[in-house]
């Protein structure tokens, strides 16, 4: 009869298995995973688990067969509150978004969209004693609750309430973890030269608000209003409070009628008129085609 995993070695297959599917192969990401006790961080089990469904709202919960924490250590997303549709997100997908973007030792990061503090706590492992990790969770009763699970880490400022108020400076990562339709140039002027933001733009449909689809970009500082920016993936992601319009919704609509996601290049925060380059034009901002190099003032 084979022995049981103990803790650490369920956390340790968890962080290998999570990282292989994400196709991340920095070591301290892996380490990051298996590090932070997953169950710390969730409601009491049995937990309801995320999946997908062919018809509308598109996902269901099904709960798992026991509170054993070994059942929180698969690729899944649980449910943070009953009835809330707010879940702590896919581990491999938050993986993907640390690809190519972990932050350094002692950096700075930015998270909007705390949930329970499962992925806040991640990245403090990342960024470590000396780094520091700004938070934001709108849900008040899961961000006091997220407050208390993130006390003991120094390096963490959790603020209960809207993430779009928090000022941005030299982060040298930043993950939105909510959907919104319009993107405040002031994040991108935020980052550090080498940082990267991480964020989904999202439209929704009127029999269902609460949950977004569009698409994840990563974006990275050019120059003064350029930035390169690489399609992720398109997301099926809880919808922010803040930062969402009726424009911007059906602009990001048209947009994905034809989905070559891989057409965009980069964001450009110059004023300019809509043009074929044009992923999605707004007047403050645009999604691109061009590279960053290619662009000219208009």
């Amino acid at each position: 009869m084979p022995r049981p995993q103990s803790g650490e070695e369920v956390r340790a297959r968890y962080a290998r298995e999570v990282c292989a599917t994400a196709g991340v192969v920095d070591p301290r990401v892996q380490d990051a995973f298996a590090s932070v006790p997953r169950e710390a961080f969730s409601p009491p089990g049995p937990w309801k688990v995320y999946r997908a469904t062919q018809a509308p709202p598109y996902f269901d919960y099904e709960t798992t067969v026991s509170d054993r924490p070994d059942e929180l250590y698969r690729d899944v997303s649980i449910e943070l509150e009953p009835g809330s549709f707010i879940n702590n997100g896919l581990p491999s997908v938050i993986a993907s978004w640390l690809r190519d973007a972990t932050p350094p030792v002692g950096g700075s990061v930015v998270q909007i969209g705390a949930g329970l503090g499962y992925y806040t706590a991640i990245l403090a492992h990342l960024v470590g004693e000396d780094g520091r990790v700004s938070a934001a969770e709108v849900h008040r009763p899961i961000g006091a609750q997220a407050a208390r699970n993130l006390a003991a880490m120094e390096q963490v400022d959790l603020f209960v309430g809207d993430g779009s108020q928090l000022k941005i400076e030299s982060a040298d990562l930043m993950l939105v973890h909510a959907g919104i339709s319009d993107l405040p140039p002031a994040w991108l002027h935020g980052l550090a030269p080498s940082g990267a933001l991480v964020v989904s733009l999202t439209f929704t449909s009127p029999e269902f608000r609460t949950i977004g689809l569009g698409v994840t970009l990563k974006i990275r500082p050019h120059s003064n209003d350029r930035f390169s920016a690489a399609f992720v993936s398109t997301p099926y992601i809880t919808t922010s409070h803040s930062l969402r319009s009726d424009e911007g919704e059906q602009r990001l609509r048209e947009a994905m009628e034809a989905p070559d996601y891989s057409v965009i290049a980069s964001v450009r925060l110059d004023r300019h008129e809509a043009a074929p380059s044009c992923w999605l034009h707004r007047q403050d901002w645009c999604i691109s085609r061009l590279h960053p190099s290619e662009q000219v003032r208009t």
